[in-house]
This record gives C-alpha cells, sequence and structure tokens, in this order.
C-alpha cells in the first residue's frame, strides 16, 4: 500500500509524518523513507541493461508515480517499480519503444505471410504474446519480429506437406 493510499501527509516537508485526524497530543511521527542509493542504482541498471534512454525512463516513472524526479520516490514506490522493471521487462512495463520498434518492411513480410497461411490478426498476436509477451505487434524489436517471420515460414512451410 503507498503512503499516499494510507493519508499520510509531510506538508512541511520535515521528513516526519501525521495521520490526518490526529491531534497534536495523540500524533504518532512515521518517518517518510526516502529512496535508498542502491534502489536508485537499480532502476538505473536496469534502465541501462534494456538499453532504455534516460528520458524514457523518467517518463515512465513519471506515468507509474507522479513524480519526476528518482529522489522523490519513497522505498516502496520504489520497490514497485524495481520489481516491475525486473519481472515484466521493457515492453510488459508499459516503456515506450522509441527505437526498438520493427521495421515497416518487417510489418509488411508479416501480413502478407500471415494472408497466406489464411490466420487473422488475432491469432497472429497470440502467437506474437506467446513467443515475446507483446500486447501489440508494433511493439516487438527488430530482432525479435525476425524471429516471428521465421516462425511463420516454418508454418507455411509444414502447411504445404
Amino acid at each position: 500500500m503507498r503512503i499516499a493510499d494510507r493519508g499520510i501527509r509531510d506538508k512541511n516537508r520535515t521528513g516526519l509524518a501525521r495521520r490526518p485526524g490526529q491531534g497534536a497530543a495523540e500524533q504518532k511521527i512515521a518517518p517518510i523513507r526516502k529512496i535508498t542509493p542502491k534502489q536508485i542504482r537499480a532502476l538505473w541498471g536496469f534502465a541501462s541493461r534494456l538499453t532504455l534512454p534516460e528520458e524514457a525512463l523518467r517518463e515512465w516513472i513519471f506515468r507509474r508515480t507522479g513524480k519526476n524526479s528518482l529522489r522523490a520516490l519513497t522505498r516502496p514506490q520504489a520497490s514497485r517499480l524495481i520489481e516491475e522493471i525486473s519481472r515484466k521487462g521493457e515492453r510488459r512495463a508499459g516503456l515506450s519503444p522509441l527505437h526498438h520498434e520493427m521495421t515497416p518492411g518487417q510489418a509488411g513480410i508479416l501480413a502478407l505471410l500471415e494472408r497466406e497461411i489464411g490466420w487473422d490478426d488475432r491469432r497472429l498476436l497470440g502467437l506474437a504474446r506467446k513467443m515475446y509477451h507483446v500486447e501489440r505487434l508494433q511493439a516487438l524489436r527488430p530482432e525479435e519480429a525476425a524471429g516471428l517471420i521465421e516462425a511463420l515460414k516454418a508454418i507455411r512451410r509444414r502447411n504445404a506437406a
């Protein structure tokens, strides 16, 4: 559960928070736990492994948390982001593909093979989901699109035999 979900506020930005509705006498102070340097390194490391540009990482973090800076994140927020990016990978985490999209030529070859085999768009997308865990064909990287093309060629050969 996020700190914001529990109703904890830090109006004066002291690093201490109190729950709404608590009087001064019964106020329970809980520190807002900022992101650790290790978590920052982990996020940058995953971004580097995914060849994700800095602006794309920042955009993704903003879409997930509403915060512009890594240092503004809390520990639980950072943990969720690290888990999401490590478990799901770039496309399933919802990051913009930027320069990682398949080429228009590959899209044309996929459409041609799809017609030759007699498949519809849903069936091709189902195969792409199974092989590469993407939610749309345009999210395929060029090397993944090449693999999907080869799989369709193999299916075409099997159907012809």
